[in-house]
């Protein structure tokens, strides 16, 4: 999930070796790196929670409560923008201090359901470090380009 020029080649290999009737090809699990700047909780993956050698593991917890099913079915968009997101991708915490966007219905009062994007905490979420020390060719550029190799 880090290396993608292996993830590439392991796929492409296991393609060729087993001939299965379809797969998503090596860009299935996503990227390591962007779960990293999410800080996305519902999983562990090799290199992040779990070995190198092995793979992403299920992590189990709270991410809807039992009380919360009305609120689903009323505003699902909203449910899964203010609530669930907040919740399994740490770094969406701002999420939560997000207006109802519907009522932004004319007009009058738009700039204020603006207000909570330029909050101190939406900040990281404009411009992620997409390359850390250390781990080399991270990032949306490579993933995009892994897909266009894929397919030659």
């Amino acid at each position: 999930m880090y290396d993608y020029d292996k993830c590439c080649a392991a796929w492409k290999r296991f393609v060729l070796d087993y001939e299965p009737d379809g797969h998503m090809g090596c860009t299935a699990p996503g990227p390591g790196r962007f779960f990293e700047i999410l800080d996305y909780k519902l999983y562990a993956w090799p290199g992040h929670g779990v070995a190198p050698e092995h793979p992403y593991q299920c992590l189990e917890g709270e991410y809807m409560k039992a009380g919360e099913y009305d609120a689903l079915i009323q505003d699902p968009s909203g449910f899964f923008s203010n609530a669930y997101l907040p919740r399994v991708f740490g770094a969406l915490g701002g999420f939560q201090k997000l207006p109802f966007l519907p009522g932004i219905l004319e007009m009058y009062g738009v700039a204020f359901n603006f207000t909570p994007y330029g909050l101190p905490l939406f900040k990281p979420l404009s411009r992620p470090s997409w390359k850390p020390e250390g781990k080399p060719r991270n990032g949306p550029e490579p993933w995009g380009a892994l897909i266009v190799k894929w397919h030659h």
